[in-house]
């Protein structure tokens, strides 16, 4: 069914990149910065198409020879056909709160609140060719699961999935699934590591604590909110300034996913990626799986992210940005648990484009009665893996808190990247008086550095 562990990482690694900074710039001493932002992710079809089938080796194994035969002689060894169409999608609130360590460290969390995360089950049905489920098999484990379709025991159509997973496997029934709750918790700081006056690079580490909801292992198309493990890693983000309307931004990151232990569906082959929630009785048990409890290590995740700002006036700035995401391979500590990695790494690409609103200079003039920023961004991610297609439309509102004299000094520091600030060129070419105010400024800071502010 749906690659549970893809699409979860998926969505929950496409939240945590859409609420961290991609550029190098830090908040100035004792200020803060609050907001939120809003986030729509939906993915398309997933069309899980394919046949069931019940691997010959391990029925001849269980000393099932005979209907391993017959498989084969009558439907090249698959018991039907399922055709099963989802689509998975979450809208979520994430609020957050920075503040200003000094003019080089900034600290603040993250907090993803999904208000909808939901599966829709497009489409079952189940081609039973000349076999199918066998409606004993629920209430007399000894029976065979299967029987041929022409059995007045058998029952074929999607009927045949529902009972075969909800009696035979004991999982809940394949249909719409919907939640709400709170994500993991996001902490994050971010440095600056150095500056010139054209460039300028920091570091941001991170740490994601498990405080969201997991899947249901009895679930076949759920997703969690959280993952049940913990996340360290951390990015370095260099700006260089092309020309005093566009700047150029690279993120490359790391995050080494934590072990934690989960109960899970340990599967035995990947070829019937199904098991039951209780172990089934001999032969079955020796090549379906059941459910245990397992150390889930998630393949850790490599990125890397360059994108460009492009100032249009004071107050409006376009964005464009490409991002390319590599997940390693999960591994499990359990009873036969080797299939569960098959699958699980993956490598997508995300474009992004948007436009952001600056009213921080409009308040500094005595216009805008709130320094802010918004921004409004669009995403279209592509890779081979299905669930890790997805469409992402982020809105973002930050608001600056501080004395209008505090920041209104704190934006004419050349020394302070405030993110909000348009830079000096504008305040320069207004006459010396500026000029001589940045002079004397440097000077009661005993600094002659950064002759440039790259905070815009």
């Amino acid at each position: 069914m749906i690659p549970k562990a893809a699409a979860l990482g998926v969505c929950l690694l496409g939240l945590t990149g859409s609420a961290l900074a991609d550029n190098a710039r830090t908040l100035p001493a004792g200020i803060w910065k609050t907001g939120g932002r809003f986030i729509n992710m939906s993915s398309g079809p997933i069309d899980h198409s394919g046949s069931i089938v019940l691997p010959a080796d391990d029925l001849r194994a269980a000393g099932m020879g005979a209907l391993a035969d017959a498989l084969s002689d009558s439907n090249g060894g698959g018991v039907g056909d399922v055709d099963l169409e989802i689509d998975f999608g979450a809208t979520v609130v994430a609020p957050d709160l920075f503040y200003g360590i000094n003019d080089w460290l900034t600290v603040g969390a993250v907090l993803p609140i999904f208000t909808d995360a939901h599966v829709n089950v497009r489409k079952m049905d189940f081609r039973s060719g000349f076999w199918a489920y066998n409606s004993e098999f629920g209430a007399d484990r000894s029976a065979s699961p299967i029987v041929p379709a022409f059995d007045a025991r058998a029952v074929t159509g999607p009927d045949a999935v529902q009972r075969a997973v909800t009696e035979g496997l004991q999982y809940k029934p394949i249909q719409n699934w919907q939640d709400s709750g709170v994500g993991d918790l996001l902490l994050v700081a971010q440095a600056r590591l150095w500056r010139s006056e054209k460039a300028q690079l920091a570091a941001q580490p991170m740490i994601t604590l498990p405080t969201g909801k997991t899947d249901d292992p009895d679930n076949l198309v759920d997703f969690g909110l959280g993952d049940g493990q913990s996340d360290v890693g951390g990015s370095l983000l260099l700006d260089y300034e092309l020309s005093p309307d566009a700047m150029l931004h690279i993120k490359a990151g790391y995050t080494a996913q934590l072990a934690a232990r989960k109960e899970m569906r340990a599967f035995k082959d990947e070829a019937f990626p199904l098991a039951s929630k209780t172990q089934l009785p001999d032969p079955y048990a020796d090549f379906v799986g059941m459910s245990q409890v397992v150390e889930h290590d998630p393949g850790d995740l490599f990125r890397i992210k360059p994108s460009m700002s492009f100032r249009m006036n004071k107050l409006m700035a376009l964005e464009g940005a490409y991002e390319l995401m590599v997940h390693g391979v999960d591994t499990f500590d359990g009873v036969d648990t080797s299939p569960l990695s098959v699958g699980t790494n993956y490598m997508a690409h995300e474009f992004t484009a948007g436009a952001s609103i600056n009213l921080v200079d409009s308040f500094l003039e005595g216009g805008s009665p709130v320094p802010l920023i918004g921004e409004i961004m669009v995403s279209q991610s592509l890779s081979s893996e299905d669930t890790a297609n997805r469409r992402t439309v982020m809105m973002s509102l930050s608001v600056f808190f501080g004395s209008p004299d505090s920041i209104r000094s704190k934006s004419e520091e050349d020394d302070a990247d405030l993110g909000w600030y348009d830079g000096k060129s504008d305040d320069k070419s207004d006459g010396d008086e500026d000029g001589d105010e940045d002079e004397d400024e440097d000077e009661d800071q005993g600094s002659d550095e950064d002759e440039d502010d790259l905070g815009w």
